[in-house]
């Protein structure tokens, strides 16, 4: 059944009272035309609920500008959708096309800082969310008395003598829900063991982000990467408005799941929509993400909070193999992974996070 306006409905019901679904609902194929973003194509969501978000076939299959009844979820950069062309692999050249946006893939070889892995020198956050994705397809339609929207795509990081790895990503959408599902696969289809780094870049703006808001996760052990971010690891559920010269600080979590293997991490604002609240709730699997990183950059004019599930160090491909936790894929190997994205209103929604 779909649950809009404040009653539910089956398909047949729904159905006597539009022409086409995309009324109320779907998946829309758009294209960029203006400035670096030239060409990129989007896929954009509305789930008829109130939730819209784009994804960028030409920017990993990443989730661009998302929002619920107008209001922004993410943080955007400057730099926009930057296509692919403009990409910087070396060093932390992957922030002139860094777009901020609901979420950015790092990986599939490499995410995190910049390093040198026995003898390879691996760029920023790697190269995938600079991949443009093949065999893109989105539809939206109806199974049984669900109407579901989808859209798919493949990204291939190859370089011959080199790696060869592939992400497979599908969005599940659902009309009338405020959620969706990305559901990735990642193949190794080259002839030689690989490096493996996966991280879920999510960036949350203002004005969900904001002195007073609450960031909700089980912890068991907060730990900075450097000196500054150790310092307010203790601390790190404060958060601060837009702060002159803020310097950015990153904590790693250990975090608790439920009895399921599944982790739930929000970010909650109760002062928003006139005191009803709004909050954010990303949910994975564990086993799958076994680390999440907490961006905290509060600088006027760059104000965002990151909410990273990781399978590896953030500090980069280097460190995740000192510390015995860097992942691999042998020939014909893959992982998968099971991410999801809710976006909850009012106290009785909001209670449900704790």
């Amino acid at each position: 059944m779909v649950a809009l306006y404040g009653r539910e409905w089956s398909r047949a019901e729904l159905s006597r009272y539009v022409a086409d679904m995309a009324q109320l609902g779907g998946v829309r194929p758009v294209k960029f035309q203006d400035g670096p973003e030239d060409g990129v194509r989007g896929l954009e969501i509305r789930t008829g609920a109130g939730l819209n978000f784009t994804v960028l076939p030409d920017r990993g299959m990443d989730v661009g500008l998302a929002e619920i009844d107008g209001i922004p979820l993410s943080f955007m950069t400057a730099v926009g959708y930057a296509h692919p062309a403009y990409f910087e692999a070396d060093g932390e050249g992957w922030l002139r096309t860094f777009p901020g946006g609901l979420f950015v893939t790092c990986g599939l070889d490499t995410a995190g800082g910049p390093s040198d892995d026995e003898g390879r020198v691996t760029g920023q956050h790697g190269r995938v969310s600079a991949l443009p994705a093949r065999s893109v397809s989105c539809d939206a339609e109806w199974e049984g008395d669900e109407y579901v929207m989808r859209a798919r795509g493949k990204l291939r990081q190859a370089a011959m003598h080199g790696e060869w790895l592939q992400l497979t990503r599908q969005y599940t959408a659902r009309l009338g829900e405020n959620r969706f599902e990305i559901h990735d696969v990642v193949e190794n289809l080259g002839s030689r063991t690989e490096p493996h780094m996966m991280v879920y870049h999510f960036n949350t703006g203002y004005p969900l982000l904001d002195a007073g808001a609450e960031f909700l996760v089980r912890s068991r052990r907060a730990e900075g990467t450097n000196p500054r971010s150790q310092a307010v690891a203790a601390s790190y559920a404060t958060l601060a408005g837009p702060t002159p010269d803020f310097e950015e600080e990153v904590v790693q979590h250990d975090v608790e799941p439920d009895a399921d293997g599944r982790v739930t991490v929000a970010l909650r604002n109760r002062a928003l929509l006139e005191g009803r609240g709004l909050a954010l709730a990303i949910r994975f699997r564990k086993a799958e993400l076994p680390n999440l990183v907490q961006w905290r950059n509060f600088r006027d004019r760059a104000y965002v909070m990151g909410i990273e599930p990781a399978n590896g160090d953030i500090r980069g491909r280097a460190i995740s193999r000192e510390r015995g936790i860097l992942d691999t894929l042998g020939p014909g190997e893959r992982r998968e992974y099971h991410v999801e994205i809710e976006v909850l209103r009012g106290p009785e929604q909001l209670a449900t996070l704790g």
